[in-house]
Order: C-alpha cells, then structure tokens, then sequence
C-alpha cells in the first residue's frame, strides 16, 4: 500500500503507523482518508 506522504518523514511514527495499518479501519474507505488527515495533521506540528 502507497500513502500519500513519505515513509521518511516517519521514522519517529514507524510504530503509530504500524498500527494504522494494521487496523481495520484504516483499511476501511470511508475511514481511510479521516484517518490519514488526523495522522498527518497530528505529526506535522
């Protein structure tokens, strides 16, 4: 699976990222794309 930002950008959230992935709402389309805008709005600050 390709997210929309850099794998490099997320070494220090390697782990939160892991989870993400691995839960079914992450897979889940009407979730995802909640989810990746609360995950990168959260480690961009």
């Amino acid at each position: 699976m390709k997210i929309s930002y850099d794998d490099k950008q997320l070494c220090d959230d390697s782990e939160q990222l892991h989870e993400l992935r691995k839960s079914e709402e992450f897979h889940h389309p009407s979730k995802k794309q909640k989810l990746i805008t609360s995950f990168t709005s959260s480690s961009a600050s």
